[in-house]
């Protein structure tokens, strides 16, 4: 774990030489308690996903469900999401971070410890609304807290870091869960009984995390809302910061970037999973090759986030997300042309995808940590959130639809022209600012 050289809290010293500077009244012992749940947060959202191709074998879903029953299930997570993400983050205004990140990681456990019980599809969706909620409050408080720490100087490194380490945290969790069921198959356990003793020690995991974030991360009420207003008197708050086009462009960003993740997370291990078992491969070595490529995914991703992060800290914010979103484009539309994807060509599939993930991801919270207002800021980064389960939402349906009926690399085109949509957006209002600057230099 990171740790600091300042006592104070007004620097947090990463890896115990980089200057992070913090704001007012964040010690060194929250920062820890964010980056350690910032570890296990991403990896143990997307382990059901990794991991749900082996669950459908052991159900004995056909194949051909496979794109329809993920996109279901998405379905029903992000119904969830919506219902209660903005509320959670404005909730977390009045009662404080760390009881609510808590509570995520405590509900997906349930969920892991619930979900390979299951004996249909249809018990998969009565299970899902349980990892959904815990889901809404892990993703709202993540973003929240790398927002509400950092001083402005030090904000983008400071969210790399937090991205390095989730992008860490999914290989290592998922690698974990690929190791574990070959070690309880070693110890002799049926296939089905694998997969259940996989997800209850994920399930135990998530209890460990909660409890160190409730002991941990800074308690209270963050400190720029300094007047607990009621409930739902703050929610105008986020509307009306999407006058500003950039917080407008940060909303779009997080329909977009989300989506990304959702088709990585879900398609791209069902996509390895199902070309492994139609070239001869067993259920658990297709398993574990499509963990493998998602591994790599995520190890270029790691890096990418150390090169971007200064790169969005020297520009303008605009111009970062434009970059990001060519990037990302690029690594998605790529994918068509990978026709064989377990051979060793699809490493640099694997490669595209994650530094294409980690670009739309890392500049669209960038983007919104620098232009949401101080006062109600779990509000935005709510609806900031919102607006990232409608593209988890969209993608899993429609992302679904095309696995099943296009092709299995159907997602990654889709969320490619979303890329592209964000990139030009993000261009026009480069030239928009350019040209009023310019208008009032002129007036002046």
């Amino acid at each position: 774990m990171p740790q600091s050289a300042d006592s104070s809290g007004s620097v947090y010293r990463l890896l115990g030489f980089i200057p992070l500077r913090l704001e007012e009244g964040v010690r060194s012992r929250h920062v820890n308690a964010l980056y350690f749940g910032a570890f296990f947060s991403i990896g143990l959202l997307t382990f059901i996903n990794v991991q749900q191709g082996y669950l459908f074998t052991n159900l004995g879903i056909p194949e051909s469900e496979w794109g329809g029953v993920a996109g279901r299930l998405v379905l029903i997570n992000e119904i969830v999401v919506l219902s209660t993400v903005y509320l959670l983050g404005t909730l977390s205004d009045r009662v404080g971070r760390r009881v609510v990140y808590a509570l995520g990681f405590s509900m997906v456990g349930i969920c892991y410890v619930l979900y390979p019980l299951a004996n249909s599809a249809e018990q998969l969706y009565l299970a899902r609304p349980v990892f959904a909620f815990g889901a809404a409050c892990i993703s709202a408080m993540l973003a929240s807290v790398i927002n509400d720490y950092p001083d402005e100087a030090s904000r983008s490194r400071f969210q790399a870091a937090a991205f390095i380490l989730n992008g860490i945290g999914i290989s290592v969790v998922n690698g974990l869960a690929g190791s574990l069921i070959e070690f309880y198959k070693g110890m002799g356990l049926e296939s089905l009984m694998v997969g259940r003793a996989t997800f209850w020690t994920a399930a135990g995991t998530c209890l460990v995390v909660a409890l160190a974030l409730i002991i941990f991360l800074k308690p209270g009420a963050p400190a720029q809302v300094s007047k607990r207003e009621g409930l739902f008197k703050t929610w105008g708050v986020a509307w009306r910061a999407a006058r500003n086009p950039r917080v407008a462009l940060a909303y779009v960003g997080a329909l977009v970037s989300r989506g990304d993740l959702a088709v990585v997370s879900v398609f791209y291990s069902l996509w390895l999973r199902q070309v492994g078992i139609e070239q001869g491969l067993s259920s658990e070595e297709a398993q574990a090759r499509a963990v493998l490529f998602y591994i790599v995914a995520q190890a270029f991703a790691v890096p990418w986030a150390a090169i971007m992060a200064p790169i969005l800290d020297r520009i303008d914010r605009v111009a970062g997300i434009a970059i990001a979103m060519f990037l990302a484009a690029c690594g998605y539309l790529a994918m068509p042309f990978f026709p064989d994807p377990i051979s060793n060509w699809m490493f640099l599939g694997a490669a595209l995808i994650g530094m294409g993930e980690m670009c739309a991801q890392l500049s669209a919270i960038a983007l919104i940590g620098k232009e949401a207002p101080a006062r109600g800021r779990g509000a935005v980064i709510g609806l900031f959130s919102f607006f990232g389960a409608v593209g988890i939402m969209s993608s899993g349906v429609f992302g679904g639809w095309l696995f099943d009926h296009w092709a299995a690399y159907g997602p990654f085109v889709m969320v490619g022209i979303g890329n592209v949509i964000v990139f030009l957006l993000a261009l026009i209002l480069l030239r928009q600012e350019s040209q009023r600057r310019k208008a009032a230099a002129e007036a002046a």
